[in-house]
């Protein structure tokens, strides 16, 4: 059995005769075969070859703002620290030179 007898060809058309692989892009209203978007191996969207508009967006709702989050939570860290260090070291305002009995003496 060869390669040609075991490949099967099908015709991808609905009741209406237009082809199932196309699509119209809702951006520029182009007939379109949307192109895939990966990311780490997942696919993210489907785009529009020819304006790159986004044809569907596959991520779940709010994945996106994920790095908000991240960044918050850095934030946080970062006035923790510094709180620690002025409840440690206290205001930060120096108190002035330091005047010695004996440097006070001389200045009599």
């Amino acid at each position: 059995m060869s390669d040609m007898d075991r490949m099967r060809l099908t015709n991808d058309r609905n009741a209406a005769g237009r082809r199932l692989d196309r699509v119209q892009c809702p951006h520029c209203d182009m007939t379109i075969v949307p192109r895939l978007a990966f990311y780490d191996g997942t696919p993210t969207k489907s785009v529009c070859p020819f304006c790159a508009g986004i044809v569907k967006d596959f991520r779940k709702p709010g994945t996106g703002l994920k790095w908000l989050g991240y960044l918050l939570a850095g934030l946080a860290i970062l006035v923790g620290f510094h709180l620690t260090l002025l409840l440690e070291y206290g205001s930060g305002e120096h108190p002035g030179p330091v005047v010695t009995a004996v440097e006070q003496n001389h200045q009599d």
